[in-house]
């Protein structure tokens, strides 16, 4: 593993060299032709030129130009409209980004407050635990008989005892 993350270091580090080393090569031969070019305005000098066309040719290019500059109308109305519906586009957007945000804010007010719900649901249910347990201890305390020994008799002879006991169920 240790062996692949070197190899990968090193590859690496060799195209970063080699990129370095070709933009300094570029921008050396770049300044050298840049040098060598001569000035563009010593080249060609103005002369006067007069355009020679016929009425058939004019008529032509008026009604081109008409054409195009009735395109350029149609054009410039359906960018106009464009950009109309992209201004209400970008006004949705941002109305659905509150929203969004809102929402946003309501659920996590919603998950607060159900944390709160599920702490209380918790007490309520320890709290009616302990309501059983006590109303468990409370009845059996209350089931379990309370005698009283209302009378009794005891005989004794020289070979038995015999004795009987009235007892009452108070509880």
């Amino acid at each position: 593993m240790a062996i692949r993350s070197l190899i990968a270091a090193f590859a690496i580090g060799l195209c970063l060299c080699a990129s370095g080393q070709a933009q300094e090569q570029s921008d050396s031969s770049q300044r050298q032709e840049d040098a060598e070019q001569a000035p563009a305005d010593n080249l060609y000098a103005p002369f006067r030129v007069e355009i020679v066309e016929d009425q058939a040719e004019a008529d032509t290019r008026q009604r081109r130009e008409a054409e195009s500059r009735k395109r350029e109308e149609d054009d410039l109305i359906a960018q106009q409209g464009m950009n109309s519906a992209t201004e209400l586009m970008a006004n949705y957007a941002w109305w659905q980004t509150v929203a969004t945000w809102v929402g946003a804010i309501l659920v996590a007010g919603t998950l607060v407050l159900m944390i709160y719900a599920n702490k209380s649901a918790v007490q309520a249910a320890n709290a009616a635990m302990q309501g059983v347990k006590d109303a468990r201890r409370i009845g059996q305390a209350q089931v379990a008989a309370y005698l009283a020994i209302e009378g009794g008799e005891f005989t004794l002879t020289e070979q038995s005892f015999h004795g009987w006991v009235n007892v009452k169920n108070h509880g």
